[in-house]
């Protein structure tokens, strides 16, 4: 048996194939038809610019708007650059092969790369190094053929998935995901979230030990992997995969029904979003409200701050696609490695602790004025409240009140309609604002809480770092006696509390969440009817008193395995 961190439950058995890589290997030829080989370009030129369409059209219902939008400035870039044109004029001039002066102007760029600080010209130089490789692999007759035909479902086996990937693979064919990248975060990660299957991650030299087609089970939630299952091991857990299978069944039965426990405890299950499409997603798999609006694409790629009309008309649309459903939207979360060309970003030693987010805005004031008088106009169409994300004190969010009374009082002057008294709230993401989250709630409408962010920075651990990965404890007694005074001190001052984020998702944290009386979890659509399901099979009084057992557990291992022991007990063997 082989372990790895699963990052997406389920069990399946299946056939392995693996991603092949390229040769990178690119000679000089001469040529003796300039003619020829400029057309042969052009081919290529053509075949990608399709290829780059097919991705973005994939990668926008998976990924946010903000990391599709890198293959629409792939095209752009295409389009615009001078780049095709000089290669051109040099195949004519030299008479060689238009790999190899493709391979030259690769080169050139990755050494701009590597010297320049200004993130918007490595962000350039980083494009164009895509663009010029993915030109040499269209030239080589070799595409972008990383799997080869799929003719029955297997599981995918690679170093990392990358958005492209995605041209090769469709929804049905890939039965679970198995990476030696540790990042919690990765393209594969969101993947298989969105398809639904398992995945595993940070199983090193794990392509080295298996070969294609060889039959391997996986265990999503628990991150095992067995290569070559005796008959006895595979019965057992083609019986585990079929069980699985049924839930999956019963979880579509709660998808239109409301959220409540057996005891009558009643709560939101809302949607995580960043698109149009993201919020029909969240209406089709039964979000109560769209918990989470990221507003960051509007931002992206641009030269300038986007005007008050144009975010008005975009935040609009949203409100009416979530027809009467209630609708908040995050400010501004961008940061130093987005495609801000109208910002400033200076050096950092510690981006993450640095210059993003909501720090930025403040800094650049006009962008949160003018998006706040956006959503102010859009709540005349809906349910709209909004939320501050980042926020590392009470000044900053009374900076913040001033600059809300600012906006409304520029729509006033200019006989602007919009909602009035609209809800505000704040995403708490760091230990020292968690620790006086009753000192937020006497000045707020909601707060939200980022567990993801907020795990990160109590423990002091990057998921995405491998050398550290295994370290980050989703069931830390630390993290979870702080989430508990954050609801017990919101509560106090008669405000509501909730929860956002991946471990939103933690089938045995749910009931934990329930037990300490938060008001809503907000996640990924997909989750949504297993959590309703698994919220209303389950009783929160009875759950408390599990609470108070392990509440004083010093390890986080001996809290998980409590958790698990009550969690099969009151869930998966009894009868639904």
């Amino acid at each position: 048996m082989i372990r790895g961190v699963g990052v997406s439950d389920g069990i399946v058995i299946g056939k392995i194939i693996k991603k092949k890589s390229h040769q990178n290997d690119v000679k000089k030829t001469s040529i003796d038809n300039a003619e020829q080989e400029t057309n042969r370009l052009d081919e290529a030129v053509i075949k990608y610019q399709e290829y780059l369409e097919k991705i973005y059209k994939k990668t926008v219902n998976i990924m946010s708007e903000e990391e599709a939008d890198a293959y629409q400035n792939h095209l752009t870039i295409l389009k615009d650059s001078v780049l095709i044109g000089s290669v051109k004029k040099q195949i004519r001039d030299n008479l060689v092969n238009a790999e190899w002066l493709l391979e030259e102007v690769k080169n050139k760029y990755e050494s701009i790369y590597n010297r320049v600080a200004d993130d918007f010209l490595k962000k350039k130089a980083e494009y164009i190094k895509k663009i010029t490789q993915d030109l040499i692999y269209q030239l080589s007759n070799e595409g972008h053929q990383f799997f080869g035909e799929l003719h029955e479902p297997k599981i995918i086996m690679a170093q990392e998935l990358v958005a492209s990937d995605l041209i090769e693979l469709e929804q049905g064919h890939v039965l679970g995901i198995i990476l030696e990248d540790s990042s919690m975060h990765s393209f594969g990660t969101a993947l298989a979230h969105s398809w639904k299957i398992p995945c595993i991650i940070g199983v090193k030299h794990i392509i080295d030990i298996v070969n294609d087609d060889e039959d391997v089970i996986m265990d999503g939630k628990k991150g095992e992997i067995i290569i070559h299952p005796d008959q006895e091991t595979l019965e057992l857990y083609q019986m585990k995969e079929k069980k699985s299978f049924e839930f999956k069944h019963v979880y579509e039965k709660y998808i239109n029904v409301k959220t409540r426990t057996k005891d009558g405890y009643k709560l939101n299950l809302n949607a995580v979003t960043s698109s149009i499409s993201d919020i029909e997603k969240a209406i089709h798999h039964g979000a109560d409200h769209i918990g989470l609006f990221r507003t960051e694409a509007i931002f992206i790629g641009r030269d300038q701050i986007p005007d008050e009309e144009s975010q008005f008309l975009y935040y609009k649309d949203a409100v009416e696609a979530a027809k009467g459903k209630k609708i908040c939207f995050r400010t501004f979360d961008c940061h130093g490695t987005s495609d801000l060309p109208y910002i400033y970003f200076p050096e950092e030693k510690n981006p993450s602790l640095g210059y993003f987010s909501t720090r930025i805005a403040l800094t650049h004031r006009e962008i949160l004025l003018t998006q706040i008088k956006a959503i102010l106009r859009a709540g005349v169409f809906g349910d709209v409240r909004f939320v501050i994300p980042m926020i590392a004190s009470i000044d900053e969010l009374l900076d913040i009140r001033l600059l809300v009374e600012d906006a409304m009082l520029e729509l006033d002057v200019n006989h602007v309609e919009y909602k009035e008294n609209m809800s505000f709230g704040v995403v708490l993401e760091t230990p020292s604002v968690a620790l006086i989250a009753h000192v937020f709630a006497q000045e707020l409408n909601f707060i939200y809480v980022d567990l993801d962010d907020l795990l990160q920075y109590t423990t002091g651990v990057d998921p995405s770092n491998e050398m550290t990965f295994d370290l980050y404890d989703e069931f830390h007694p630390g993290f979870i006696r702080l989430l508990k005074s954050m609801v017990r001190g919101a509560h106090r001052e008669g405000t509501p509390i909730e929860f956002v984020g991946d471990i939103c998702t933690n089938e045995l944290l749910i009931p934990f969440f329930i037990a300490m009386g938060v008001d809503g979890l907000t996640a990924e659509p997909t989750y949504i009817s297993r959590m309703r399901w698994e919220i209303n099979s389950m009783n929160k009084r009875e759950w408390g008193k599990i609470m108070r057992e392990i509440y004083f557990m010093g390890s986080g291992n001996d809290i998980k395995m409590t958790l698990e022991k009550k969690f099969g007990e009151l869930f998966l063997w009894k009868k639904q």
